[in-house]
């Protein structure tokens, strides 16, 4: 499963932002990658992320593959959308 998200936050995903998608992604029993600009990362790594140098406006990728990959991303986008971080985009 994978969905699209536009990110919102005027300082795009800095590192409190990342360090909140890391802890979110974590708990679950899935495999999940965070893709931006064709490049692929592991969502539960907080050097991935932050590797990524994602800024505001940017749209990004998620991908889940496991047995809670639909809590998953309730979960994500839930975060996403409390935090501001960003926002799903339709598919």
């Amino acid at each position: 499963m994978k969905k699209t998200y536009r990110i919102t936050d005027s300082a795009g995903v800095h590192a409190k932002l990342a360090v909140l998608l890391v802890v979110a992604a974590t708990p679950f029993e899935c495999e999940a990658s965070l893709i931006y600009h064709g490049k692929s990362v592991n969502l539960k790594s907080i050097k991935g992320v932050l590797g990524q140098n994602i800024i505001h406006g940017d749209t990004i990728e998620i991908a889940a593959v496991g047995p809670e990959v639909e809590r998953f991303f309730q979960t994500i986008t839930e975060l996403m959308a409390s935090k501001k971080i960003g926002i799903e985009c339709e598919a």
